[in-house]
């Protein structure tokens, strides 16, 4: 998936539509955004570097991100994943988001978040972004 996304946001005017049939990716109802998100991590070193594409509901691409996070898990990889993810959206005013990740238990975690008793600081702070007024959701992508 990670080179699927590199491909699709490294040209405007790439044909390639990130959810046509033979993807993993859903497309978003209409007038929602739809952020695609993915992490990878290198086996020896446990540097991370995270990815994500904002797409329209007809695949078009309207931005993305890619940075190293440096020795991360795969878990909090993905989670900062989301994390920038909503940070740009909120910015770029994406009141209608739908977020997709193929990590089931960064999905699972966020959807059964509660901000007084979560452990986890990341998923406390995406939680509370969450809350803002707009309109997310998160769906687990298998890839």
């Amino acid at each position: 998936m990670f080179l699927s996304l590199y491909r699709y946001t490294s040209s405007y005017s790439s044909p390639y539509n990130p959810f046509h049939v033979g993807d993993k990716m859903e497309a978003p109802p209409d007038r929602w955004i739809c952020l695609n998100t993915d992490a990878t991590i290198d086996t020896y070193t446990s540097l991370g570097s995270i990815s994500g594409v904002f797409c329209s509901s007809a695949g078009d691409w309207i931005t993305g991100f890619h940075e190293s996070i440096g020795i991360t898990t795969p878990l909090q990889a993905e989670l900062w994943a989301i994390y920038i993810g909503l940070q740009l959206a909120w910015i770029h005013s994406f009141d209608l988001l739908q977020i997709q990740s193929d990590s089931l238990q960064a999905i699972k975690l966020l959807n059964e978040a509660n901000l007084n008793r979560d452990l986890f600081p990341l998923v406390r702070v995406i939680s509370s972004l969450w809350c803002r007024s707009w309109y997310t959701e998160f769906f687990w992508v298998p890839c």
